[in-house]
């Protein structure tokens, strides 16, 4: 049983090393439980080994993330993930940021059955780049702006040549 649970364990773990996302999970006391390989290459921990659920998060600081305790907090107490855009741009990269509670049911009950009620056991944190969404989703808008202009200015200048000719027939 315990030779079984470690392999499936190693299994998550090399799964989870595939995903493009930055995952981390913490225990509800903030003691991280795992952290997969595109976390701690965001977060540039090379070489920190140690690190709790808050170190981590305040690595993503930002003037609208400035209190990633008050975030976990609201979690925990509320249920409710937590979710916001993390914009750096001096290095120029967008971040989207959840944390939620993952909770499963007591354990006579299936995990499958929804009407039961839950208990939380876990944090789950992911990040993800979204950079390269955020500038299309620019470059669409300023593309939009631009054609726009440019479709009124012949129509205007097409309205004042006819009110000019109108004003000729008179």
């Amino acid at each position: 049983l315990f030779h079984s649970m470690l392999k499936e364990q190693r299994f998550g773990a090399l799964a989870s090393s595939y995903l493009k996302e930055a995952h981390a999970i913490a225990y509800l006391d903030g003691t991280i439980a795992y952290i997969n390989r595109q976390m701690r290459k965001m977060a540039r921990l090379d070489d920190i080994i140690d690190i709790d659920l808050f170190a981590l998060l305040s690595r993503f600081k930002s003037e609208v993330f400035n209190e990633p305790s008050l975030a976990v907090r609201r979690v925990l107490q509320t249920g409710d993930m937590f979710k916001c855009e993390l914009d750096f741009p001096e290095k120029k990269q967008t971040l989207d940021l959840q944390i939620m509670l993952v909770k499963v049911p007591n354990e006579d009950v299936s995990i499958h059955d929804s009407s039961v009620l839950t208990k939380p056991i876990c944090f789950l944190v992911t990040i993800r780049d979204i950079s390269a969404v955020t500038e299309n989703e620019k470059l669409r808008s300023d593309m939009t702006s631009l054609m726009s202009h440019e479709l009124r200015t012949p129509i205007t200048s097409i309205k004042g040549f006819a009110e000019l000719l109108l004003m000729d027939e008179q």
